[in-house]
């Protein structure tokens, strides 16, 4: 890997990409050599390769795809899913790193991770994983806002889907909404208008399906839902309620 750095321009052409998996990788003394630490480099190399550099883009993901291979997995995704807890467990912290490009590739590549995902892989990390999505998308940086509220998108239908009964079944949609309700709620309450947003557009959806296993969140969430209906309302509803002659017709449009 040293040698190869050393060389900016194999980084930055196709040629290079491949040039680091025939040969470091094409060896089996190299690949067994490797297997001890493939944990480790996995979730490095799978966030690297959804960096803002399109060179580095390039190089990581050929790296990744080499190095998989090589260890004998079949595909990246089948690495990943026995690597699930490291991987979730690096892109976190990547994503509150200094480094604005660590940010934003994270979030990048969490976004990718998240779907289809079963809620026994994703249970331990849930929680966390929407809290620094909230904080990506409150980011200095507008790239990484962008890349967070892509994010957000992935894991708030993620949510739905394990908050859902008829499709994760009662025990484990019932955990799920235990964990994401709370959640929301307290995204309901950042400031964010994003945040905002989101937290009450998920938690509307979660109401309509979760049935009997809201019933211990039922306070604390009509309470949110309250507060949404008024200031998250359209500022021309505030407007026309002192200058409609029906005051029906505004009801209607609530």
């Amino acid at each position: 890997f040293l040698d190869i750095a050393g060389h900016a321009a194999v980084w930055n052409n196709r040629r290079g990409a491949a040039l680091v998996g025939e040969t470091i990788f094409k060896s089996d003394l190299a690949a067994e050599q490797l297997k001890p630490h493939f944990s480790s480099l996995l979730p490095k190399l799978y966030m690297y390769s959804y960096d803002p550099a399109p060179g580095v883009r390039m190089s990581m993901g050929g790296i990744l795809t080499s190095l998989t291979s090589a260890v004998g997995y079949s595909s990246v995704s089948s690495a990943l899913e026995d690597n699930i807890d490291t991987t979730f467990a690096f892109l976190l912290e990547s994503m509150g790193s200094r480094q604005w490009r660590m940010r934003e590739a994270a979030a990048m590549a969490l976004r990718d991770l998240l779907p289809s995902r079963k809620f026994e892989s994703v249970e331990p990390h849930l929680e966390r994983v929407w809290y620094m999505v909230f904080r990506s998308m409150d980011d200095i940086k507008e790239s990484v806002r962008v890349a967070g509220q892509g994010c957000a998108r992935a894991v708030s239908s993620l949510s739905a889907r394990l908050c859902d009964p008829r499709l994760t079944g009662k025990s484990e949609a019932e955990k799920a909404a235990l964990l994401v309700v709370p959640v929301c709620l307290k995204g309901y309450t950042s400031g964010v208008k994003e945040t905002q947003q989101i937290s009450v557009s998920l938690l509307t959806t979660i109401i309509k399906s979760g049935g009997d296993n809201l019933r211990p969140l039922i306070p604390d969430t009509v309470q949110c839902l309250l507060s949404a209906a008024s200031e998250l309302e359209p500022q021309i509803l505030s407007y026309a309620q002192f200058h409609v002659e029906a005051p029906e017709d505004l009801e209607s449009s609530r």
